[in-house]
């Protein structure tokens, strides 16, 4: 997606309330509450610009996934789907309440950073200089996301970030993404609840 176009999309959540954090907040103080309907999924980004070479997330996936579990269950969270792209995370997920759903973002983003840091500490000097004191760039992105086609296209977007882990280039992703929809469309494919839990259809 080019950058003007993901500009004018950002613009536009941010118009509708439908977004919140990310580089949508100029300060760490915001005035509104993040956005949540209840019923609906939300879309969740964390990233960091600290999360590349040995501090990418991509080798600490299995460590993240377990993280992810624990604090559903502790939280009463249905994760929907997820991504791991190195420098970022993408969750989609479904919340009783908005405190639940904050409580478990709180959690799961304390909890990353923590495991991050200890990391970075064990590799390098334990000088009070070296040590991370922010490891996700802001709060994290959030986007409630509407039935129907706006929750089919994020499904198909977090399935092509998750293949950074298996390193398969994203062009080429893209492309057999492209195939699939067009076999689909063709009916060469039929549709069943796995093709659309995957965002197509």
């Amino acid at each position: 997606m080019k950058a003007k176009q993901q500009n004018l999309i950002t613009k536009t959540w941010a118009k509708d309330r439908f977004a919140f954090g990310g580089s949508l907040l100029k300060n760490s103080n915001p005035k509104t509450k993040r956005r949540f309907v209840k019923g609906l999924p939300s879309h969740i980004v964390l990233k960091s610009s600290t999360a590349r070479g040995h501090l990418s997330l991509l080798p600490q996936n299995r460590r993240i996934e377990k993280i992810l579990s624990v604090h559903a269950q502790k939280h009463f969270i249905k994760i929907l789907s997820v991504a791991n792209a190195g420098n970022h995370l993408h969750i989609l997920l479904q919340a009783p309440s908005r405190e639940h759903q904050s409580n478990f973002l709180r959690a799961v983003s304390g909890h990353i950073a923590l495991m991050m840091n200890k990391m970075m500490m064990n590799k390098i000097s334990q000088s009070k200089s070296s040590q991370i004191t922010k490891f996700w760039d802001a709060r994290p992105f959030s986007r409630v996301v509407k039935a129907g086609r706006d929750l089919q296209n994020v499904l198909r977007y977090i399935s092509i970030n998750s293949t950074e882990i298996i390193g398969l280039p994203r062009d080429q992703v893209r492309k057999m993404f492209a195939d699939i929809q067009a076999a689909i469309a063709a009916g060469q494919i039929p549709i069943n609840r796995n093709i659309v839990a995957a965002g197509f259809g």
